[in-house]
């Protein structure tokens, strides 16, 4: 009976840990199926990974290609309608060497010379010339001509579909204003962001508007202005009432012409003076 118990005892292991050069997971030893599942799992979950990095990647570059190109036309658009303006000058200044259908009159005298200002029966457009600075690199003080062209000269300009956003920097401490019977007046500017801080009892009422503020013809009772940052020969005329409706309209500085498009940016239900 001993000789089999001591038997018995030799073939039961004393180590139950699995060896060093066998697979296993935590501790528990692997088959060959759990191996390749194990490997499996691995893999598919670092392609996967990769998979989504890469998916990610491609789409974000395809939102940044998409996002160049409308910069890229905007851009175009922008040094065209300037080009186009600029050209025009360019050959009504070459058409009025030979005109001989100028008017001139003198504007104003100065220290520095005489501002005259040539009218052209021709086509309508006015030449402004203005005496120059004498500068130490040059022999005489060189004029500064500006020109007005005839409604009719001027070449076709379409406004930007939104202003440019207004900068802290972008908007003058104060500047003129104009009430509703037409008054000219000096008033503090307020910036278009600060249009939801008008009042606090109307603040949550403010929202953002696309369509007219107001149904029964333009918004009544003064208004302050202020000029947005230039976009082009395009630049924005922020117009705002005391119940913080807010939109602008977009001027072309070549030009002189005015965007007839009105585009609001806030609105207050409860209107008041």
């Amino acid at each position: 009976m001993a000789t089999d118990q001591d038997s018995y005892d030799d073939e039961t292991p004393t180590n139950t840990k699995p060896s060093g050069d066998k697979p296993n997971f935590m501790g528990i030893p692997l088959r060959g199926w759990a191996i390749v599942a194990v490997s499996f799992i691995v893999v598919a979950f670092t392609a996967g990974h990769f998979g989504f990095k890469l998916y990610d990647d491609w789409q974000e570059a395809l939102k940044e290609k998409v996002d160049l190109a409308e910069t890229a036309r905007k851009v175009t658009a922008i040094n065209h309608d300037t080009s186009a303006y600029a050209d025009a000058i360019t050959k009504e200044m070459e058409f009025h060497k030979n005109d001989g259908s100028g008017h001139r009159f003198s504007l104003h005298t100065d220290k520095y010379g005489d501002t005259v200002a040539t009218f052209f029966d021709s086509d309508g457009c006015i030449a402004i010339a203005r005496p120059g600075v004498p500068l130490p690199y040059l022999p005489q003080p060189q004029a500064i001509l500006e020109w007005s062209l005839a409604p009719g000269k001027r070449p076709p300009s379409t406004a930007p579909s939104e202003a440019l956003p207004l900068g802290a920097t972008s908007t003058p401490a104060s500047g003129s204003a104009w009430s509703a019977n037409g008054d000219h007046q000096r008033v503090h500017l307020l910036a278009v962001h600060q249009a939801t801080s008008v009042r606090a009892e109307s603040e949550p009422k403010l929202v953002q508007v696309q369509a007219g503020c107001w149904n029964s013809g333009p918004h009544p009772w003064p208004f302050r202005t202020w000029w947005g940052p230039a976009n082009g020969c395009w630049a924005p005329l922020y117009r705002q009432w005391n119940d913080g409706c807010t939109h602008y309209q977009m001027f072309n500085t070549c030009s002189g012409q005015w965007d007839p498009q009105i585009h609001w940016t806030f609105c207050n239900s409860q209107h008041h003076p």
